[in-house]
């Protein structure tokens, strides 16, 4: 297996699989099963968290190593931040939330998609699972199937 590198030597970019947990989350919000996209959505942050702790050698010690935990450890990484703590804790709050029976919105885990979503674009660090070290490109493309609809089609460049 070919390892992805970055410029910092001496690094290998761990693999996540979260953008395929957030993937998923969606389709369960499409199906209308609320609580299920909740729930794989708090997935995709665990997974997200534990690849990013994984490179920068900062997984906490010990026998229980919650996500929570692991986003504190993440607090002071360069390039993280509040945003990026304050963030990830909104969606690891949602997750469990929907993990413990209590009420969550589609409103909810739509925006904590999205925002899985950006921090995952903004993580040159990590590579994803099956894109061979290149990460993906998130836009709109123009509908080109000459229909004559002018239609614009949202997805993976």
């Amino acid at each position: 297996m070919v390892c992805c590198l970055v410029q910092e030597l001496g690094k290998v970019r761990p693999r996540c699989f979260s953008r395929s947990m957030l993937f998923a989350a969606t389709d369960s919000l499409e199906a209308g099963d609320v609580v299920q996209a909740a729930l794989q959505l708090r997935e995709a942050v665990n997974r997200f968290v534990t690849a990013l702790c994984q490179y920068h050698d900062c997984t906490p010690r010990g026998k229980l190593c919650t996500p929570m935990m692991m986003n504190h450890a993440l607090r002071n990484v360069e390039g993280y931040g509040k945003t990026g703590f304050r963030w990830t804790r909104d969606c690891i709050v949602l997750g469990n939330k929907a993990a413990h029976c209590r009420k969550v919105t589609q409103s909810q885990v739509e925006d904590a998609i999205c925002m899985m979503h950006f921090m995952l674009d903004s993580c040159p660090e990590l590579c994803e699972a099956g894109l061979r070290g290149e990460q993906p490109k998130f836009g709109w493309v123009a509908d080109d199937d000459d229909e004559g609809d002018d239609a614009w089609i949202g997805g993976a460049i």
